[in-house]
């Protein structure tokens, strides 16, 4: 995988054991992860895994992982309209 290619996460929606899937997937084959949150979040040291913090509201971490660029993919329980 290139450097542009990054999964985004809604990390107050995903599961943990689907986190810990993503930390792992991402040192194994070298694509970014970007969980966003309204909340801190343990992450591990990787520079495959970074973490934004977003204030609390639904609409923010929408619009956080709605600016999304060519390759990358976001997964979230919302449905986007």
């Amino acid at each position: 995988m290139t450097n542009s290619e990054r999964i985004w996460v809604d990390a107050d929606a995903c599961p943990k054991v689907v986190k810990e899937i993503l930390y792992r997937a991402a040192a194994r084959v070298g694509v970014t992860v970007t969980l966003v949150a309204n909340q801190a979040l343990d992450v591990p040291g990787s520079p495959y895994i970074q973490f934004v913090q977003v204030p609390m509201g639904l609409m923010l971490q929408i619009a956080t992982l709605c600016n999304l660029q060519r390759l990358e993919i976001s997964l979230s329980q919302q449905i986007f309209l």
